[in-house]
């Protein structure tokens, strides 16, 4: 996303709104105050979550860009301020939507989708992963049997799990 948000445009729609310095205390700079609100809906974080970003992989922060031998993280009140400050000049919808509009125009927008791990037991619910919106379900061998596949093509799915390729002894 880093590479794909147009920072410069959605900097200058919130540069005339974003409090300068010189009045009360530094305020954060724009930049990580705005990629901070970009991670927020990514990765599911309220306020308080976002406040405990310095937990977070190194990539997040590196992201919002936030370098801990020099920067600290925002704190909970700080990103709530200026969420509601790109809210009271509407200017959330329109950075998510500009962004949404870029993503969809490059063939890049995501999609929902379910993922999980079938390093783990999650294979043997591998039916009630599926919630109804699903085009398709892809996988690796791990998931692969027979009566799923069954019942994912009849359920209207198409089933693109890659089955397990036997190699006879030898070779």
């Amino acid at each position: 996303m880093d590479q794909v948000i147009p920072w410069a445009t959605v900097e200058a729609r919130v540069d005339p709104h974003f409090p300068k310095a010189g009045r009360g205390l530094r305020p954060r700079p724009m930049m990580t105050m705005l990629r901070i609100h970009f991670l927020q809906p990514w990765l599911n974080l309220s306020d308080p979550q976002t406040e405990d970003l310095h937990h977070e992989p190194e990539s997040t922060r590196r992201f919002a860009r936030i370098d801990l031998l020099h920067d600290t993280v925002p704190e909970e009140t700080a990103i709530c301020k200026f969420r509601h400050l790109l809210e009271a000049h509407r200017l959330t919808a329109r950075m998510f939507d500009a962004v949404k509009a870029l993503l969809k125009a490059r063939k890049l927008l995501p999609k929902a989708g379910t993922t999980a791990d079938a390093a783990t037991a999650d294979i043997t619910p591998l039916p009630h992963l599926l919630i109804g919106q699903e085009k398709a379900l892809h996988g690796d061998k791990a998931y692969y049997k027979a009566d799923d596949k069954l019942l994912c093509e009849l359920s209207g799915h198409r089933f693109l799990v890659k089955r397990h390729r036997l190699v006879p002894k030898g070779t």
